[in-house]
């Protein structure tokens, strides 16, 4: 495997305005891991790539190291494997799958979400899901070093650092997008009405990207995302492991959800009309079914 295309960026983790390096790439390009996910459900996830160091213009030996390691020698597929060699809660399996599971191990049925490598914290994380078999996804797998060995942990893990970067947000030109989706006016009382809001909402690559680009932001892959909202639970791309939601407030077609993840309260805004559900990062979403149909 090759180390991805790597070109500086100002958003770190996709959304934190911290100088950063970034690249993507699919999945058939890694050995190993995501074999079974690709074959049994036909997609080819892409996963973005982030490297924080101490001067963002260029790779410090630490991070060329790493990135060698990683790609270049498989130690990605490596690290992914071991993490998950203490992972249960398989007894619910085809028994095919299970034989499958214990010969090869669980990654092929893994996919990667993102990849950091921190050189200023000395940490590497790897977000990874596994949709559709729902052994990880139910809380979410970050895969993290600990000296020579590496270990699994829920989202959590992920969050509990990239909430270090949230006094950082990216604040992009919203000039055209208040134009298109203008925020309420001040005042304006919480509508009790969002049963629209609840289905499950499926991202649209082609429809982002449209916006994005009618807005003046640079294109982003917003593949194969999704979110499942109800008047009591939410998960999806930004919450894959869901929660329970602590309220819902609508104002026009704004509406505000925050949800519980284990300890934390979480928040996410919503542009709806019903059709269509709009992150403020321009992601568009098309309602597939509603929740229990």
């Amino acid at each position: 495997m090759k180390i991805p295309e790597l070109k500086p960026s100002e958003r770190f983790l996709g959304k934190y305005a911290v100088p950063c390096l970034a690249g993507q790439f699919k999945s058939s390009e890694m050995p190993g891991v995501a074999t079974r996910y690709r074959t049994q459900f036909g997609e080819d996830p892409t996963c973005d790539v982030y490297l924080r160091t101490k001067a963002p213009e260029k790779t410090s030996p630490w991070m060329q190291a790493k990135l060698e390691q990683l790609f270049e020698r498989d130690g990605l597929t490596a690290a992914v494997a071991e993490g998950l060699k203490e992972l249960d809660g398989f007894n619910h399996l085809d028994e095919q799958i299970r034989h499958d599971i214990k010969s090869h191990g669980y990654h092929p049925y893994v996919f990667l979400r993102e990849v950091i490598l921190d050189e200023i914290k000395q940490v590497v994380l790897i977000l990874i899901d596994d949709v559709g078999m729902d052994i990880v996804h139910e809380h979410g797998g970050t895969i993290y070093q600990r000296g020579e060995r590496w270990y699994l942990e829920s989202i959590d893990h992920y969050f509990r650092y990239a909430s270090k970067f949230e006094k950082y947000p990216v604040k992009p030109d919203r000039t055209k997008w208040d134009a298109m989706f203008p925020p309420p006016p001040r005042g304006t009382r919480a509508q009790k009405d969002c049963s629209f809001l609840y289905g499950r909402w499926e991202s649209s690559n082609e429809e982002t990207n449209v916006l994005r680009a009618q807005v003046g932001w640079e294109p982003i892959d917003r593949s194969d995302c999704y979110y499942s909202i109800s008047e009591t639970h939410i998960e999806g791309f930004r919450c894959p492991s869901g929660g329970p939601v602590v309220s819902v407030k609508r104002r026009d077609s704004w509406i505000t959800v925050q949800f519980m993840v284990r300890t934390y309260r979480a928040t996410r805004q919503f542009w709806c009309d019903g059709s269509r559900l709009i992150e403020d990062d321009g992601t568009v979403y098309r309602k597939r079914h509603r929740n229990g149909s």
